[in-house]
């Protein structure tokens, strides 16, 4: 019996607890992502000289990055596990570079962007930033 515990069932609940811990940090990215883009989104309908600030929460071992060039918000989650599947959560656009350790995905804003704070990483246990864009003509700045 303990070796039926120690072989099977033990090594069970630790895959999915490491999956639950994954969706999860896939979940807290993403939301942090549409956060900022949301904001902005609302900044580039406001008139020049509009500011904003907002808090993000980036989740461990996550990262939540400015890409002007392709009017994206990218977030990155690194999975604890290759079980867990890196599937794109809705409205993403999914850039080529996933692999089994790290979902990548890119959520569009309508916004130029200009990316003073360029990448927020939420390290190994999880930040929280404060973030001010303000518009200056029809460019937003993050950061």
């Amino acid at each position: 019996m303990m070796m039926l515990i120690q072989t099977i069932i033990e090594p069970s609940i630790n895959l999915a607890s490491n999956a639950l811990a994954d969706i999860k940090r896939v979940g807290e990215a993403k939301a942090a992502s549409q956060k900022l883009v949301n904001a902005l989104d609302e900044l580039a309908l406001s008139g020049d000289g509009a500011v904003k600030t907002i808090f993000l929460f980036v989740p461990e071992n996550s990262v939540v990055k400015c890409d002007a060039t392709n009017k994206w918000i990218v977030f990155d989650a690194n999975l604890s596990s290759e079980a867990t599947a890196c599937q794109p959560p809705a409205e993403t656009i999914q850039p080529p570079d996933n692999d089994a350790k790290n979902c990548r995905y890119a959520l569009q804003t309508i916004a130029t962007i200009n990316c003073i704070t360029a990448e927020f990483d939420g390290l190994a246990k999880g930040r929280t930033f404060e973030v001010r864009l303000s518009k200056v003509g029809v460019t937003v700045n993050v950061g």
